[in-house]
Order: structure tokens, then C-alpha cells, then sequence
């Protein structure tokens, strides 16, 4: 443990977000409360956590979750993945970390710089990618959560991590009434017939090829989006949310979703 010189006092805190023992300053809630002065210089993140968890305290913004505390502190446990589902990837954990880095109240600058040593570090071995590569992304994620202003859900107990949860989490009650509508939700579409576009249909009986015709040039400039967001790690259920958003089409001027996105993907590599 290493002390830190005395700092002259000026509106903010000062905080060790950072494990490696960086001293940032965060703006609180009241420019009239005490200031402090923590330092850590320790790569254990469980003291990380226990300072990053005396800030969100101090400011009134709850505290860390359960489900936080144990992905800083002991990342993610395989073992009680279900076998048959797919694996939660680095990306799943920076995106949902990272928002919950917004949720509470952190500036973006602050949440990436905590980010990248904690991605490299802590999840690189989940990813076969190199550590400047996992740098980039996670960069490219932070800003894609802060940008869109992403909200922070985590499922409760049915996390995709398996993460502890606890029902005195704050937040256990609003996340498992949501969860279960999302599931509710799904469960109405699976069964409800598809509605067929009757504007469309009256308007031309037009053929696929036709229509590949008509949506063309937005097909192209949703092609184009969509390297940008691969190249930057943006998960592909964000791709597809972001291109619906935007009213892009497919070439046959169809809504996106995960399956039509992933076989253009492999259109285009072939193509390249």
C-alpha cells in the first residue's frame, strides 16, 4: 500500500476507480460535502470494488449488485453455464458492466478508463483477441452504451451470466417484472400469425427481384453500418435493434433480425 501526497481541496471527489492506484476526480451529487482522499494501488479487484462501492454509496446511488460485485471480483463462472446455451462472450460482459457503470451515474470517461485494464486483464481470456484489439472494443462499447443511453437490465435470477442475485438487490423486483414480461411478450409473438403488409401487396404484386430493386440503395447504406458496428464490437442484437430504429431495410425491404443479419454477414465475406 502506498499513500498518496496531501491534494488541495476543490469541488468533487477524489476516487480511485482504478486498481492500479490512478486518482481520478468525479463531481458529486453536492458541491458541499467532505472530500476525500482514497488511494489503491493493488491489481485485486476485490478492494477495487469495496472503495468503487463506498463512492456509489457516498453519492446516494444505491450500491453494487450482486451481480456486479462477483463479475469484477471473480468474473464470470462457466460452470454454472447450461450446457445447450451459448456461452456469454467478453463483449456480453463489457456491455452489461459498462452500463451499469451509466446506470449508477459514472461519466463516460470515467467508466472507459476503468474498462479497458479491467477487459484486458480480467477477460481476456475469454476472447482470442489480441489486447490492443480488446482495447478497441471495449472503447467501441462504452461509447455505444453511453451514446444510445443503454439501460441497464439485468434479468435478476435468470442473468445470462448465472451471476449471484439476491431478492434485497434494489433493483430484484423491477428487473424480474420486466424479464417476465419480455418472456410473456415472446411467448404472444411465437403463436400470433404473421401479419402480411397489405399497403405493399396492393400497391404492386412486385416480385423479389423487384423488390431487391426498390430498397437497394438503403440496403447498401445498412451494409455499411453494419461493418462499422462489427469492426467496433457492437453486438449483433444491438446491430439489428439500431438498424430497425433507423428504418433501414433488407434487400427485399424487410425488417432486420439476428438471422438475416448473420447470413449477409457471410454473404459479404464471401463476396470479399
Amino acid at each position: 500500500w502506498i499513500t498518496s501526497p496531501p491534494l488541495r481541496k476543490s469541488p468533487g471527489f477524489l476516487f480511485p476507480l482504478f486498481p492500479w492506484g490512478q486518482v481520478v476526480r468525479i463531481p458529486l451529487l453536492s458541491k458541499h460535502q467532505d472530500h476525500k482522499i482514497l488511494t489503491l494501488f493493488s491489481s485485486d479487484y476485490r478492494h477495487a470494488f469495496k472503495y468503487l462501492n463506498s463512492f456509489i454509496k457516498e453519492t446516494g446511488r444505491g450500491s453494487g449488485f450482486p451481480c456486479i460485485r462477483e463479475l469484477i471480483t471473480e468474473g464470470l463462472h462457466s460452470e454454472r453455464l447450461p450446457p445447450d446455451d451459448p456461452a456469454p462472450s467478453r463483449q456480453d460482459i463489457t456491455q452489461f458492466v459498462a452500463a451499469w457503470f451509466r446506470y449508477i451515474g459514472i461519466p463516460k470517461d470515467i467508466c472507459r478508463e476503468w474498462m479497458i485494464p479491467y477487459c484486458a486483464e480480467r477477460l481476456s481470456a475469454m476472447s482470442s483477441s489480441s489486447i490492443s484489439q480488446i482495447r478497441h472494443s471495449t472503447k467501441s462499447n462504452v461509447k455505444y452504451i453511453y451514446k444510445f443511453e443503454m439501460p441497464f437490465e439485468c434479468g435478476a435470477i435468470n442473468n445470462i451470466f448465472k451471476a449471484s442475485c439476491a431478492e434485497t438487490c434494489p433493483l430484484f423486483e423491477e428487473m424480474t417484472e420486466k424479464y417476465q414480461k419480455k418472456m410473456a411478450g415472446k411467448a404472444e409473438r411465437r403463436y400470433e400469425p404473421e401479419r402480411l403488409d397489405q399497403k405493399a401487396i396492393a400497391a404492386d404484386n412486385a416480385t423479389v427481384g423487384l423488390l431487391k430493386e426498390r430498397y437497394q440503395e438503403q440496403f447498401v447504406k445498412a451494409m455499411e453500418f453494419v461493418r462499422d458496428q462489427m469492426a467496433k464490437g457492437v453486438a449483433r442484437k444491438h446491430i439489428v435493434n439500431r438498424l430497425n430504429e433507423q428504418g433501414l431495410k433488407t434487400r427485399t425491404g424487410r425488417k432486420w433480425n439476428h438471422g438475416t443479419l448473420s447470413s449477409e454477414l457471410k454473404r459479404d465475406k464471401a463476396e470479399k
